[in-house]
């Protein structure tokens, strides 16, 4: 379905084709690869019953293969049914102790019920086992931040970096914890990697330039602020940080004009740039 086109009929007629196929094409599945595959369309389509009992069928006929098992977990999951979920986990974990898909599913479920401390060490176990996952280092490093462990979440967002650098939102995740700390130096570097490797996104430009305009670096505030207002001119937020920091900076008409623009433009994020000019610049006033 191409995005931002609402589903039609037609779609729904090519869903329910899809879906006969595959029901056909299960009658006649007779291997556990064959089983997952359909599972795995089925999934695709969002038939979750469907979806469950082709990889049920897929781990009853190959009862050692951990994916099979972790799939089925997956679908449990998915289905918010997280005491099936867990078990089947763990038995994926049992099948095969060097994978560690399965204790990161285990970690997502902790994590759904609020068991943080479980959660880390099932994120470590699977750091462990795959130490050079980014994304696991990641995860381990969000659940560390949710503890206040800060240190360690920073050691595994730097892990994670290093492993993946231009990955913008790792490196966004670690300036949010030097925030915390108050350690905005840090967090400008962080923010400042974040922008280059995500040149056209708006988002990191414009708390880049808030970061800036709290150091008191004007001419280099202005910039990033600018940038985000270009990639995004029709959002009100970044017109209003413009016009902040054009006050800032003295130049009171540059203000006005963007005060002015904001009366034009939808303030569906007005309460957002408030927020922002206070937690990233400590502004506390409009422009």
């Amino acid at each position: 379905m191409i995005e931002g086109i609402k589903p039609s009929k037609l779609d729904e007629q090519l869903k329910k084709r899809i879906l006969r196929e595959l029901r056909e094409r299960s009658k006649f599945a007779s291997t556990a690869t064959e089983r997952a595959e359909i599972g795995d369309e089925f999934m695709a389509i969002g038939m979750l019953v469907d979806a469950i009992r082709q990889y049920r069928r897929a781990a009853k006929l190959e009862p050692d293969r951990c994916d099979y098992h972790t799939r089925l977990a997956d679908a449990y999951a998915f289905g918010e049914q997280s005491a099936r979920a867990l078990a089947q986990y763990r038995k994926a974990s049992r099948v095969d102790g060097s994978n560690p898909l399965p204790h990161f599913g285990i970690a997502e479920i902790y994590e759904r019920f609020g068991k943080v401390g479980a959660a880390i060490e099932e994120y470590e176990r699977a750091v462990a086992l795959s130490d050079e996952d980014p994304f696991l280092r990641f995860k381990l490093a969000k659940a560390y931040d949710a503890r206040g462990k800060r240190d360690d979440a920073k050691r595994e967002l730097e892990a994670a970096i290093a492993l993946s650098p231009d990955n913008a939102y790792y490196q966004q995740s670690l300036a949010k914890v030097h925030m915390q700390e108050g350690d905005f130096n840090a967090a400008t570097v962080a923010y400042e990697k974040a922008a280059l490797a995500a040149r056209h996104d708006d988002f990191y430009a414009a708390r880049l330039g808030l970061l800036y305009l709290r150091a008191g670096r004007l001419t280099e505030a202005l910039a990033s602020i600018l940038t985000a207002v270009i990639l995004a001119p029709e959002r009100l937020m970044y017109h209003r940080l413009l016009a902040v920091t054009y006050d800032q900076a003295g130049d009171d008409d540059k203000s006005a004009q963007h005060v002015y623009l904001c009366e034009y433009l939808d303030d569906y994020d007005e309460a957002e740039a408030r927020l922002l000019l206070r937690d990233f610049a400590g502004v506390e006033r409009q422009g």
